[in-house]
């Protein structure tokens, strides 16, 4: 994990890490449950944790509609209370931010 010891690198880099993906995969269209889970923590933190717009994610991921990253962010908040693996994988890359900095 050399981007996490440089301390400078993409969300997108980081999450991919985290979740154990290519990030190649992050762009292209799929429904693989690891790029979703992936998806959906990009746009939580995205969200939540920064002070980024719909329109704003949709550009960054890619995607067409603004209801994407929207219903990416519903998805990943019941992750959260259902599944202790995503809650640790957003613990995890949020700690990390919080000692580096971060490109989109």
């Amino acid at each position: 994990m050399a981007a996490v010891r440089e301390g400078h690198y993409s969300l997108k880099h980081l999450v991919s890490e985290v979740m154990g993906i290519d990030e190649g995969d992050l762009k292209r269209p799929g429904r693989r449950e690891a790029v979703q889970r992936s998806r959906e923590l990009i746009s939580l933190i995205a969200r939540r944790h920064g002070d980024v717009g719909l329109g704003e994610l949709a550009r960054y991921l890619q995607v067409k509609e603004l209801s994407t990253p929207s219903h990416a962010v519903r998805r990943a908040e019941e992750r959260m209370k259902n599944d202790l693996g995503f809650a640790r994988q957003l613990r995890r890359v949020l700690k990390i931010l919080d000692h580096s900095s971060i490109r989109a």
